[in-house]
């Protein structure tokens, strides 16, 4: 039996991640803003990550042997994170994106007019230029670009770790109905239905889906990952 802490994990995979391990056996806690309440047998901590004061509050004296964090968008969170879970547990593992290897989403923008992914040896978040609000504790958390804020997370997590570390790089997510609320895939459904004009690329570009339960069940396995870095779970490439 693990201790594990899910962060966020009130929808979607990160709440099947947290049914899973708790008919596993393992001493589940769930926290959040108090959005949603969590399966029956899980505890559910109530605190906005952003605050670092309300957060350490929150967990008391707890520690854990994995923390998932489900909700981790920028390197602000990612810091106050990195000092309030330091000496909490023994593995740290956050869901990025695989977003984070397009390069229309980098800094400078393509160089390339046909740019190709960016690849995983040109890829090290432990190098990349940390942006000035991964230090600050307070203030108002500046706006970031999905694919950059999870980029420059990860770099918070790797520079100078002071805990076991994992980054799980999802593909695109689907399935699960109801569940399912990013409208995704709903969205094109809904269109065609309707007769409506489908907005697609001028030229296919592949990308890549994983099922809201395998996402979840990868999360699960990632907990007990022997090394830390950044990993990929398995997916389907289709073209857009």
């Amino acid at each position: 039996m693990k201790r594990i802490l899910v962060v966020g994990g009130s929808r979607y995979f990160g709440k099947t991640l947290v049914t899973r391990a708790r008919e596993a056996g393992d001493e589940v806690t769930v926290l959040n803003r108090g959005s949603g309440a969590p399966p029956r047998g899980v505890e559910r901590l109530v605190a906005d990550r952003d605050d670092e004061e309300a957060l350490r509050a929150a967990l008391g004296g707890r520690d854990f042997d994995v923390v998932v964090d489900q909700v981790c968008y920028t390197p602000l969170q990612a810091a106050v994170a990195r000092r309030v879970f330091a000496g909490r547990t023994g593995r740290y593992v956050m869901t990025s994106t695989m977003e984070v290897y397009d390069p229309a989403t980098l800094p400078a923008g393509p160089a390339d007019p046909d740019p190709v992914p960016v690849t995983e040896a040109s890829l090290d978040p432990a190098r990349l230029p940390l942006a000035a609000a991964a230090v600050r504790t307070s203030g108002p958390r500046p706006a970031y670009v999905y694919a950059e804020g999870k980029r420059q997370a990860e770099a918070v997590f790797l520079r100078d770790p002071v805990f076991p570390y994992v980054s799980v790089r999802a593909a695109h997510v689907l399935g699960g109905g109801p569940a399912e609320f990013t409208g995704r895939l709903a969205h094109y459904v809904e269109r065609i239905g309707a007769g409506t004009p489908v907005d697609v690329h001028e030229a296919p570009y592949a990308t890549s889906f994983i099922h809201h339960h395998e996402m979840a069940g990868f999360l699960q396995w990632a907990r007990t990952r022997p090394s830390p870095g950044p990993s990929t779970p398995p997916r389907t490439a289709r073209p857009t």
